[in-house]
C-alpha cells in the first residue's frame, strides 16, 4: 500500500522535509499520521495493492479512504484490525479513480442516491446537491456528518436534500 508519508518517517516520529513540508501545508493530519501507523503495522495492510488517500475524524468515528482495487472483504477486515488498534470504530471506504458516484453512495449507505446536480453559483464557486431517498434507521444528524465528510474528501460544498 501507497502512504503519503515516508515510512520510516512515521515509524520514526522524525519528519524529512518533504514529509514535513505535506504536514505543515495541511495535506496530512496528526489522524492520517495516526492511521497510516497502524496501518504499516498490520501485515495484510502491506500485501493489499491501494493507496491511502485520507482519514477523517468523527464522533462516530474514523473514516479511511483508500483508493484502488481492494475487495470488500478486505475492507471490512481491515476496518476490524485498525478498530481494535486505534480503539475506535474504524470504517474503511474503498474508492476507485473518478467514480465519485461510487464513493458517495458508499458514504451515504444504506440510503439511495435518487439524483445528483452540479449548481454554479459563481464562476470558481461549485455545489455538489444529492437527492436521497432515506433508507434504515438512520437519523437526520449522521445526514449532516456525512454531508461534512464527502465535502472533505472531494473539497466542494455539499448539499443533501430528502426525496
Amino acid at each position: 500500500m501507497k502512504f503519503p508519508l515516508d515510512v520510516l518517517c512515521v515509524r520514526t516520529g522524525t519528519f524529512c522535509p518533504v514529509c514535513r513540508a505535506k504536514i505543515q501545508e495541511g495535506k496530512v493530519t496528526q489522524t492520517d499520521i495516526d492511521v497510516i501507523k497502524v496501518l504499516i503495522d498490520i501485515p495484510e495492510a502491506s500485501k493489499m495493492e491501494g493507496e491511502y488517500v485520507k482519514s477523517i475524524k468523527t464522533e462516530r468515528g474514523i473514516w479511511v479512504v483508500i483508493k484502488g482495487d481492494i475487495s470488500e472483504a478486505q475492507a471490512r477486515s481491515l476496518g476490524r484490525s485498525m478498530s481494535r488498534r486505534l480503539k475506535s470504530r474504524v470504517r474503511v471506504i474503498r474508492y476507485k479513480e473518478g467514480e465519485i458516484e461510487k464513493l458517495i453512495a458508499s458514504i451515504l449507505a444504506p440510503h439511495q442516491i435518487v439524483g445528483m446536480s452540479r449548481r454554479y453559483i459563481f464562476e470558481d464557486l461549485v455545489i455538489l446537491k444529492i437527492f436521497v431517498r432515506l433508507k434504515g434507521r438512520k437519523s437526520r444528524r449522521s445526514l449532516d456528518e456525512e454531508r461534512e465528510i464527502i465535502s472533505q474528501l472531494i473539497g466542494m460544498p455539499i448539499l443533501i436534500e430528502e426525496v
